[in-house]
């Protein structure tokens, strides 16, 4: 036994596969943790993009909103459906930022994204995935004063120099255009007002002083007199000359709407207290027979002639519930038994009939189908065991 061994320590064939094996290990490990590292890092990257948008797209909807953090929440899961290409659901959290330089701002949007995703190799040791978090706060920041603002929303230039134009400001310019030309310097213009900053793109031109700070992309301005209009219906209230006549031609169409809406209104109820009407007296007619049956056509027939509806407008739904404890229950066909056990039981027939009723004014209200006409259903139903 120990000649063999001997032997066998002494034969230098098969030497690099002997090597090779003891290396394999090592190897493998070294791969499985080469590749959970990239996958991790790539998630992870994922992750950081996905919240810095959904940042971005939680302070664009406050400034959309004049200040209001009303639609932050629903514009970052919004932004996150396009923008999370982790593969898996993850854990969020927008908020204000809690602490920071930007913990104050009225415009701060914090997104903490957290996902636990398991890893290829590494959860052949691991009983818990490792846990990616990524977070990402935005928020605006002054970027100058602008005494020029061009209200221009369309793809049409905002703001254009041309010709022999000298501009000198102190101050800087800006345009909401969302074109790719929003500012355009051409001819033999000569502009100096810092910053110019646009919604949309900003052409290269040496009409710019040297030192102007260009800011394209930029986020959309308000409006600085948009709240004139309400001093001057302010204003308008106040006076009180001609006012009754304004206010029977103000009271006028609301008056009409009302009418029209009380007649089709009344029309409706009484269309809809027929159909009530009828399915209740057909319940009555089930309960009546004091019996438990599966067919309900000659009922079907007789509700549909009192509701003025076809055969087809008419549903007879039967069930039958069971339970065990009288809390919870379960819904099985109506000629089916209940399992052993299922003490309490009940028996349920329902009749629903569906009517379209068409309006006398094409005015469409809450509720209308397409073509203007309302669906209305009588609905009664009763325990019969």
């Amino acid at each position: 036994m120990f000649r063999m061994f001997e032997r066998l320590w002494k034969d230098r064939r098969g030497n690099v596969l002997a090597i090779a094996a003891a290396a394999l290990p090592l190897v493998v490990g070294s791969a499985g943790l080469a590749t959970d590292t990239i996958q991790w890092v790539t998630w992870k990257r994922q992750l950081q993009r996905a919240a810095d948008s959904g940042a971005l797209a939680g302070v664009h909807t406050i400034v959309r909103d004049e200040g209001s953090r009303d639609n932050v929440s629903l514009a970052v899961e919004r932004d996150l459906t396009h923008n999370n290409h982790v593969g898996i659901t993850t854990t969020r959290l927008v908020r204000q930022p809690q602490s920071g330089p930007y913990a104050s701002s009225p415009y701060a949007v914090e997104v903490v994204l957290t996902v636990q995703k398991r890893l290829g190799f590494s959860s052949l040791f691991l009983s818990d995935p490792p846990t990616i978090t990524a977070t990402a706060t935005a928020t605006v920041v002054a970027t100058g004063r602008y005494c020029v603002i061009s209200l221009e929303e369309t793809t049409q230039t905002g703001l254009e120099y041309a010709g022999n134009a000298t501009v000198d400001l102190g101050c800087g310019m800006a345009t909401n255009s969302i074109g790719s030309l929003a500012v355009d310097a051409g001819g033999s213009s000569y502009i100096h007002a810092s910053p110019i900053a646009a919604v949309g793109g900003i052409s290269e031109s040496g009409n710019f002083s040297a030192g102007m700070t260009l800011q394209p992309y930029s986020m959309r301005q308000l409006d600085p007199f948009a709240h004139i209009g309400v001093m001057i219906l302010r204003k308008l209230l106040r006076n009180e000359r001609g006012s009754s006549a304004i206010e029977m031609a103000l009271a006028a169409p609301f008056l009409a709407a009302l009418l029209i809406g009380m007649v089709d209104l009344s029309r409706g109820y009484s269309a809809k207290l027929q159909l009530e009407q009828a399915a209740q007296r057909t319940i009555e007619k089930v309960v009546q027979q004091r019996s438990v049956v599966t067919d309900y056509t000659e009922h079907k027939l007789e509700a549909a002639e009192a509701a003025g509806v076809t055969v087809d407008a008419v549903t007879v739904n039967s069930w039958l519930e069971c339970s065990s404890d009288g809390q919870n229950w379960r819904e099985v066909p109506f000629d089916g038994t209940c399992e052993t056990g299922e003490t309490y039981y009940a028996r349920y027939v329902e009749v629903d009939i569906v009517k379209t009723y068409n309006p006398l004014f094409s005015t469409k209200f809450a509720g209308a189908n397409a073509d203007g006409t309302y669906t209305l259903r009588g609905i009664a139903g009763v325990r019969i065991q």
